[in-house]
Formats: structure tokens, sequence, C-alpha cells
């Protein structure tokens, strides 16, 4: 009997490493399937984890009829494959939309309508169509109440507002005349001086990772020190230069670990590395600058970063996309897990949608923003501005207030940052 126990449990470990090893070292699978209650759905669903330059995470392409919705996730939907078991339906004269459930009997969207060509999150058009409501109200596993925006107050500071909405481990940081305000979901709210006195304009700082970074603006024409604040701990470093740089610099851009500054007046170029808190010459108007073009460094000519400012983005790619002409077009993620961000001027601001890479043919809209130059994107959270307020929109949140502070309606120059750890 004692034998007969230690080889089951033998056998257990054996089926517990296995899937371990499995799940670390397989790239995923592609499956279709059907799933049956009242309608038919056609459901291929790929897993796509442990590829370079991707990021673990489902596909579903759910099909009903004549139409095809499409959904991403980089949740975690449980182990095995055919992760859903069952799928809501809703059709009228104005949408279709569809809730899939998984087998743990979890939700990893909002309800996703189509009207036209477009998709949206049923949070964003509640209210719209009655009939949609009833059925909403009488699904059992959905709750509209995750989808509420709070509008309580965690804390109110120096006419700054942080509101409860803050997702777990995240942080935030907003640039202010003197230095620097950050919060997190634990309500603590800091305050860095940096500067002696206002700074209405910084061209020469930015965000990168968890650090804000910025020239030492108490100088007056050149600097040598750049600091750099971790906006988790509210920690502050010193970077020294051996050279001079002149105020009359602006930061060219920011990739992985390295922020790109230029000096208009030296011609050069200088890489900030936050890993190794070095600043090292990395151009001139003999060699030339880097400058990052859609996932490619090129090199220009220094004179064009002085007659004009030559800025690179590291998710901005061609404004056209799928034959269409948007203000503009981030791509973030790998081929197989990443997103299409496409921004659409309209009256009323900037239209954001989302388009899976996967399926370049649905358009799902997600917020409306005031400022298309600050925009942050942290896996499946993309955090913008509108007006006073710095939002975030999420699938299974919806768009949520974060901060509020009327300066940056009136000084578009104050940059933000969030980070999630």
């Amino acid at each position: 009997m004692k034998k007969l126990i230690k080889l089951l449990f033998g056998l257990f470990g054996l089926y517990i490493i296995t899937q371990i090893l499995y799940n670390f070292f397989s790239k995923g699978y592609e499956i279709e399937y059907t799933i049956q209650n009242d309608y038919t759905f056609i459901v291929k669903e790929i897993r796509v984890q442990n590829t370079k330059n991707e990021k673990t995470n489902y596909y579903f392409e759910i099909t009903i009829n004549d139409t095809t919705f499409s959904l991403q996730t980089y949740q975690k939907l449980g182990s095995g494959q055919k992760v859903l078991s069952d799928i809501k339906y809703y059709e009228d004269g104005q949408y279709k939309c569809i809730l899939p459930i998984t087998k743990s009997n979890t939700l990893f969207s909002d309800i996703l309508c189509k009207r036209e060509n477009i998709y949206y999150s049923y949070n964003s058009i509640k209210g719209t169509d009655s009939n949609l409501d009833e059925f909403v109200s009488n699904l059992e596993i959905y709750d509209s109440n995750k989808y509420i925006n709070s509008e309580e107050i965690l804390k109110d500071s120096n006419n700054i507002v942080a509101y409860n909405n803050f997702p777990s481990n995240f942080y935030i940081a907003l640039e202010q005349y003197k230095g620097l305000y950050y919060a997190n979901d634990k309500i603590v709210f800091g305050k860095k001086v940096l500067f002696q006195k206002d700074i209405y304009q910084k061209e020469i700082s930015t965000f990168i990772k968890n650090y804000y970074i910025v020239a030492n603006y108490n100088d007056e024409y050149e600097f040598h020190d750049i600091y750099l604040i971790d906006i988790q701990s509210g920690d502050q470093y010193k970077i020294t230069s051996n050279n001079a740089i002149s105020m009359y610099s602006y930061i060219n851009g920011v990739i992985e670990n390295s922020v790109y500054l230029f000096d208009t007046s030296s011609k050069k170029q200088y890489e900030i590395n936050i890993k190794t808190k070095t600043i090292i010459e990395v151009g001139n108007e003999n060699t030339g600058i880097k400058y990052y073009n859609n996932g490619t460094w090129e090199t220009r000519n220094a004179y064009d970063a002085v007659n004009q400012k030559l800025y690179f983005n590291y998710y901005t790619i061609d404004s056209n996309f799928n034959g269409q002409n948007y203000s503009k077009v981030d791509k973030v993620g790998g081929e197989n897990s990443g997103y299409y961000y496409l921004y659409q001027a309209t009256s009323s601001g900037y239209q954001a949608y989302r388009v899976n890479v996967q399926n370049l043919n649905n358009i799902t809209y997600l917020f409306t923003t005031s400022d298309l130059q600050n925009v942050i994107y942290l896996n499946d959270y993309v955090i913008y501005k509108d007006g006073s307020y710095i939002n975030y929109y999420h699938d299974l949140t919806g768009n949520r207030n974060l901060l509020r502070c009327d300066e940056i309606n009136f000084n578009s120059s104050l940059k933000f940052h969030a980070y999630k750890s």
C-alpha cells in the first residue's frame, strides 16, 4: 500500500514537472473549436508564449454567422487548451455583442459590441440602447460596478487630486515647475523639489521606465549634472557629464534603457544610460547623430537636428494604416502579441482605436484624448491626458481618472508618466 501511495505521488510529481516544463518551453498553440448554446460559435484560439520579442498572450477570433470578433489578452486564463466554455450573445438593429466566459467561469474582457465597422466595449456605449442594457442587466456573471469610475479622492495636495482608481503596484508622476510629484496605489503622494525657481518649460527632461530624468536647471547657460528620480521610491541620483552641455539642448527620444539628448550649440548627441548611470557622446557634426526610425537606427546630419528638431518615438510608425490616414499610429508589442493604436482627429479631440496585430480589420474604439504627445503604454494599460485629467484605459475597468491637475490643461509642456511594477 505504501509503495502504491509513493508511486502515485511520484506520478503526480512527474505530471506537475511535465506541465511546468511544457509551459516554460512551449511556444504555444493554435486550435479551432465550436461552442454551441442557442447559437453556434466558431472559436480560433491562439496562445503565444516564450517567444523572442513576444509577450505571453491569448488571442481569439470568435465567428458567429458572418461576423468575427477578435480579442487579445495578457491575462492568465488557466492551463490547457480550449479555455472558453461559453459565450453570451446579443443582436439587434444597432449592435452585435459577445461576452466570452472561461472554463473557470471568469471574464477577461468587457462585453464587445460591433456597430457598423467599429467595435466598442459595452461600458463606452452604455445607455445608448435600452434593449442592450436590459440584456446586460440579466447577465449574472457580469458586474457593471467594475466599470464605474470612482470619484473618491485619495489625496488633494498642491492643486493635484489623486482618485481612488489606482491599479495595484501602479505609480504615476507629474512634472511641476520646481520638480516632480509622484503618487501610487498605497496613497503615497510625494513631492521632489529640484530647482530654486519655477521652470515653465523643460526641453531637457523625460521619463524612462521608473525614472524621471532632467537637467540641472539651477544652472543658467550650461550644465554638467543630470538628475534621475525613481518614481517608485523617490530616491534621487546624479549623473555627471565630463563635458559642459548647453541649455539649448533637447531630448531626441527614449529607447530601451537610454535617453538620447542633442546639444544644438556643440552639435553633439549624448546617450544617458539609466542602468550604468553614465552619459557618453554618441554623435557629432562629423560622424552624424543616431536617429531611431520605425525600429531601425539611422544616421542623420547633426545640422538637421539644429535646423529642425529631430524627435523619435519607440512606438510611432507611419500615419497611414491599412489604407487610411490617421493623426498618429503607434505599434506596441511583437508581431504575434502586440497592438496598433490609431488616433483620429475630431472636433472633440483625438479618438483612440486599437487593432490586434493578428487581425487588422477589427478596429475597437477605446477613448478620446486631448493630447497625442504624452500617451503611455503599460502592457494592456493605456495612460493618457484629457483636459485637466490623467486617465487610463484597461479592458476590465474601462476608462478611469487617476489625477486631476488644472495646470496641465494650460501648460501642455508638463509631462507625466506611469509605471507598473
